[in-house]
């Protein structure tokens, strides 16, 4: 009954503004829950979050407004040797908020909080916004082909809206990227490449510290005094390929390559790759991943797959149960790549139910 209350006030949230003939907000209602099965840290953790969103809001003929914000609340248990990385939370949540501005039909200018999700390379980037400013040139060379070039100049600084764990003080961090990307859409066949060239430089001694525990190779000791033992900047490659995409049977195979050209071999290099069977509205997949010690900076990683110094595969399901419930399930089983003092073997899942309003 709580939660039928609960749906029926985010529709009456939302009738009043779209009568009122208001910007556009889109609702959405999760529901999430999370098990980490390790030595050094066991979590168990529900929650629910809402959050809304502001989808191309004209703020003149070639300036829009693009946002998405709200709160997540978690109850649960963690037990942690080391960093409390997946402690229930109660915060505020910023997924993106930017001004986008096309001068012309080809160019396009962001600036604001943007998520790293678009690049869609989790072995270097998790799902988070960083301050940043985005340049892209479209180039189309066919009715559904085109190529991309874009550039990104951000500060990936830890606040209590990243959903991070810790604290990072003294000189904000930067990141740059730089990519070169592909896009082929046909009937049969959807190609999606990016390549990219990437670089951290003034990261934080906070960002070492924690960093150590996740799987990075990192010297001294305190949050003070620690410190990576590699710079960080490389190469990054990643793609997606569907077949018969649009059609209710299809195919999906995606993955990812990065590299760390400072770091020594056996530890720069990450992999991961994915295969996936869609049904009617329904996905199954297989994911596979080798993610050495030192391929990227494991805090600005997704914390999903493990971080660094990681080896392991897994199975997913999503898919839609109607047109506005959605939900999905992952598991999986990492093992590490070389045995350390910080990190252990184990196994996470994670399933979601969401509502769109």
């Amino acid at each position: 009954m709580k939660r039928i209350h609960l749906v029926l006030y985010c529709q009456l949230l939302f009738a009043p503004l779209a009568n009122a003939g208001l910007p556009p907000f889109h609702g959405t209602l999760q529901w999430h829950a999370l098990s980490v099965d390790e030595s050094f840290q066991n979590a168990k953790v529900f929650g629910t979050a809402f959050l809304f969103s502001i989808p191309d809001l004209k703020v003149t003929d070639s300036i829009t407004l693009e946002a998405e914000a709200g709160v997540n609340l978690e109850i649960g248990s963690n037990n942690s040797t080391y960093i409390k990385e997946f402690a229930p939370e109660r915060e505020v949540v910023l997924r993106k908020a930017y001004l986008e501005f096309i001068p012309v039909n080809f160019l396009q200018l962001k600036a604001g909080a943007i998520n790293q999700q678009d690049y869609q390379s989790p072995l270097l980037l998790g799902g988070r916004a960083f301050v940043a400013a985005q340049e892209q040139l479209t180039l189309p060379i066919g009715e559904l082909q085109n190529i991309t070039l874009r550039s990104q100049q951000a500060i990936p600084s830890n606040d209590t809206l990243t959903n991070r764990i810790g604290a990072v003080d003294g000189k904000p961090p930067q990141f740059m990227i730089h990519s070169l990307g592909v896009d082929l859409d046909g009937d049969v066949l959807s190609i999606q490449v990016e390549a990219s060239l990437w670089r951290f430089q003034t990261l934080p001694n906070s960002v070492a510290y924690y960093s150590r525990f996740m799987g990075n190779t990192v010297v001294g000791i305190g949050t003070d005094a620690s410190r990576f033992y590699y710079n960080y900047y490389g190469k990054n490659a990643s793609f997606k390929l569907g077949l018969f995409e649009s059609s209710p049977v299809n195919f999906i195979f995606s993955g990812q390559w990065v590299r760390n050209d400072e770091a020594a071999t056996g530890h720069d290099t990450g992999l991961m790759a994915s295969g996936g069977l869609g049904l009617y509205g329904h996905r199954f997949s297989l994911h596979w991943l080798k993610n050495e010690s030192d391929s990227s900076v494991a805090f600005y990683n997704a914390s999903s797959l493990g971080h660094n110094n990681r080896k392991g595969y897994g199975v997913s399901v999503e898919g839609a149960v109607n047109p506005v419930w959605n939900y999905s399930a992952k598991y999986w089983n990492l093992d590490l790549i070389e045995a350390n003092l910080y990190q252990s073997a184990g196994t996470r899942f994670q399933f979601g139910l969401e509502r769109s309003f």
